[in-house]
């Protein structure tokens, strides 16, 4: 699970690194989540403004109805994250995603519905920060490269897939003493 806002930069280092090892491990189960605030009269308020809750919903209803490769449409947005929500529809035409449907979710109820699900589990876990990381229900502290996230999940199972073993080793470090 990773937990993000939308224009977080950090979040969005941490979106593209996943992208690459969701391509590496496509059958992981995944979940990404939106930190925001619900303020329960159909309205939600997030860290970054107005611009980054409805970046969430855009995001929200890509994965929702474009479960395939919304990946590739958040990746593209978060190139100029500043932009979000403004660039999510000429990224889902560049990628493929059904822009109709996510216009549909966007601009209607669905996509309220979806960000205050998300917000409702990132305050279950207490997630604030974001990108916060959970790995097999416990929380994620590593580093945020693709090859680290790559490491943990490869550590999480009893035997390895396939594409654990195309993963750089890690340098050793020599102490010497004088």
């Amino acid at each position: 699970d990773l937990f993000v806002m939308s224009q977080c930069p950090f979040g969005v280092k941490a979106e593209k690194s996943i992208k690459e090892v969701l391509a590496n491990f496509p059958n992981i189960d995944f979940d990404l989540h939106f930190i925001a605030n619900d303020n329960g009269d159909g309205t939600f308020s997030a860290l970054h403004g107005q611009p980054e809750v409805l970046g969430n919903i855009a995001q929200l209803c890509a994965i929702k109805h474009n479960p395939e490769n919304y990946m590739d449409m958040i990746v593209c947005q978060n190139k100029d994250a500043r932009s979000i929500p403004d660039n999510w529809e000429q990224c889902a035409k560049d990628h493929n995603l059904n822009v109709e449907k996510i216009r549909e979710c966007y601009e209607g109820d669905e996509g309220k519905l979806l960000l205050s699900i998300s917000s409702k589990k990132t305050n279950e876990i207490g997630a604030t920060g974001s990108p916060t990381i959970y790995l097999n229900g416990q929380n994620y502290g590593g580093g945020r490269t693709t090859t680290d996230f790559m490491r943990a999940i490869c550590n999480e199972f009893s035997e390895a897939p396939a594409a654990c073993s195309n993963i750089p080793k890690s340098k050793e470090v020599s102490l010497i003493v004088l």
